[in-house]
């Protein structure tokens, strides 16, 4: 071989090796794991046993949905708004004039903690299973202290029990890496 075919030999053997480096680093970017997601949350000591069990429950819906997503729960007195928690809490009585088919609420706060409220005596009062449904009114609130937004019929983020998912979806996915830029 020629000294000059030899030179352009090991240049596009050099250039192979920059490419295929190129490709492999792109490859490794683009199927990269999204990264984890942890929430501070307290379940406020005012719910029974039972409703306890099924706030957990909710909250397991998203970790089962979404591997990523952690959950360090524990149990207590709901801290003051402001601490990046997300403080999950039962309301007495029934919600505000207006609001009578309203059975859970969120109110964000700028440290990105949330109050998450269960009206338990409007759950009752459907006539459906209680358990099932402070459940997914659960996931459902966690969803809205997580960033997300109502979405359509057939998601859990759906905005009327009637209309929701029992369940997260892969949309509500969707919706939670959206919301994060991914």
């Amino acid at each position: 071989m020629s000294p000059a075919a030899s030179v352009t030999c090991e240049r596009v053997r050099t250039h192979r090796i920059v490419i295929l480096g190129s490709a492999l680093a792109l490859l490794s970017a683009c199927s990269s794991a999204p990264p984890d997601v942890n929430y501070a949350v307290t379940i406020d000591q005012g719910f029974t046993s039972e409703q306890t069990e099924a706030v957990l429950g909710g909250l397991n819906d998203w970790r089962e949905a979404l591997p990523q997503l952690h959950f360090d729960v524990q149990m207590g007195t709901c801290g003051a708004m402001g601490t990046s928690e997300v403080c999950i809490r039962p309301q007495e009585g029934m919600p505000q004039a207006g609001a009578e088919d309203m059975i859970g609420a969120t109110a964000p706060d700028a440290s990105g903690g949330a109050m998450v409220i269960i009206y338990m005596q409007r759950i009752e009062a459907t006539g459906r299973d209680i358990p099932s449904l402070t459940q997914q009114t659960t996931a459902h609130e966690m969803g809205h202290a997580m960033g997300l937004q109502h979405s359509v019929t057939g998601e859990l983020m759906a905005p009327s029990v009637p209309q929701q998912a029992d369940h997260v979806t892969p949309d509500d996915v969707a919706q939670f890496w959206a919301v994060r830029g991914r």
